[in-house]
């Protein structure tokens, strides 16, 4: 099938985002919330991204935006990335950021006007272009107590909501935290060792490519199941 990001018959394996570029009218936004800072909105966002991607390939297309300007100090998703040389070169052409199957549209606020299927935005600022959201929270409460007002919105939203703990672990009482905020997690995110992410960075990878968390698929079938 073709390339979603380019056209079929040119040998190239990418184009530019303005050549060829297939958008697709049946998009579907998906935003990851974060539940209080500190919740693992772009660790989840990211692990997505990447399972989406090993799951459809590139015949329809993921695309990971940033919802929002990261302020000085923080890290960004290009630096996560850029710990392998291969993404610091394709940034340098200044083609599109196809990385591991993924386009990667840092700081990009036309969610409907990206490339592919399925755009995966960080932490996104309005909720009017998004078809569904993943809220993410950390089971730590005082990170529960910070994050109240944001969960309070999330639960006015009209669009579906994926419901996820991340950072589960055995002394996470998680059912105390839903009996708190009055509301089932649909997946768990388990705590994965620090190890995991230090590994990644020096071998030059992602976590993902490492130890993803295991619940990831379920939460990439879940989505695309809406899909359908």
């Amino acid at each position: 099938m073709a390339n979603i990001f380019g056209r079929a018959s040119d040998e190239r394996q990418w184009q530019s985002p303005d050549y060829g570029v297939i958008m697709d009218r049946h998009k579907t936004v998906i935003g990851v919330k974060g539940i209080g800072s500190g919740s693992g909105t772009t660790f989840t966002a990211m692990n997505l991204a990447f399972e989406l991607a090993e799951t459809v390939g590139t015949t329809e297309g993921v695309t990971y935006m940033e919802g929002r300007m990261q302020p000085p100090g923080c890290r960004k998703m290009s630096d996560i990335l850029s710990v392998d040389p291969q993404f610091r070169r394709r940034l340098s052409r200044g083609k599109t950021n196809i990385y591991k199957k993924v386009n990667w549209a840092a700081e990009n606020q036309d969610y409907r006007g990206a490339a592919g299927r399925y755009i995966i935005v960080d932490d996104p600022e309005n909720y009017d272009e998004l078809d569904l959201v993943v809220a993410v929270a950390d089971p730590l409460p005082s990170r529960i107590e910070a994050g109240i007002e944001t969960y309070g919105k999330l639960r006015q939203l009209q669009i579906p909501v994926i419901w996820i703990v991340n950072k589960a672990n055995p002394q996470a009482g998680i059912r105390e935290v839903e009996s708190f905020l009055k509301q089932k997690f649909d997946y768990r995110l388990e705590l994965l060792p620090a190890e995991v992410f230090y590994k990644a960075e020096f071998a030059c990878t992602q976590q993902y490519f490492i130890q993803k968390p295991r619940a990831i698929e379920k939460v990439a079938q879940h989505i695309l199941e809406h899909n359908k």
